[in-house]
């Protein structure tokens, strides 16, 4: 019989994070904006283990979207590799998209940011931030424009994205 002081928690497994909770909310986008869906697993990369987007929409004259994903992989360094290949998707299906010198996002708890636009698709540049957490990589688009989404607008949502995944960085 064992007998004696454990600390406490040993043998409970973590509280499972889920893949919801760290999604933005409409709540950190300019005002005129809406949710329009979630979708749980609709974006595989063959090697995440879940996945889930949520979409935005802008109504006016001018119509907007903006989208983020989540991926979860089953380590670091899976998601390090699997960073590489969505770069390399993204590469041959919009080559337009490119590493951008007008935005730039440092995030201080992710371990790989990329920041890129596309200058080719309409007369608003598309614009991503593609970022590794540990086991996690996020990415988030949307059209800057001015009218529906700003600069400053757009690197607000992604210090807000970098405060979510912030419990899961180095997971």
């Amino acid at each position: 019989m064992l007998s004696g002081c454990f600390p406490f928690g040993i043998g409970v497994p973590p509280t499972p994070i889920l893949l919801h909770d760290l999604l933005i909310n409409v709540s950190v986008y300019p005002s005129g904006w809406t949710q329009e869906s979630i979708e749980k697993n609709a974006y595989n990369t063959g090697e995440d283990i879940e996945n889930i987007s949520i979409g935005f929409r802008f109504s006016s004259p001018d119509d907007n979207i903006s989208n983020q994903y989540i991926w979860r992989f089953v380590s670091p360094g899976v998601a390090r590799r699997e960073f590489d290949a969505l770069l390399k998707h993204d590469r041959s299906t919009q080559p337009g998209l490119i590493e951008s010198k007008e935005l730039f996002y440092s995030s201080p708890i992710a371990q790989r940011t990329i920041v890129r636009c596309d200058r080719t698709l309409r007369t608003a540049p598309l614009c991503s931030v593609m970022a590794q957490y540990g086991s996690f990589i996020t990415e988030f688009t949307a059209y800057i424009d001015d009218r529906s989404m700003s600069q400053t607008e757009f690197s607000h949502i992604v210090s807000e994205i970098d405060k979510n995944m912030a419990p899961i960085a180095n997971k």
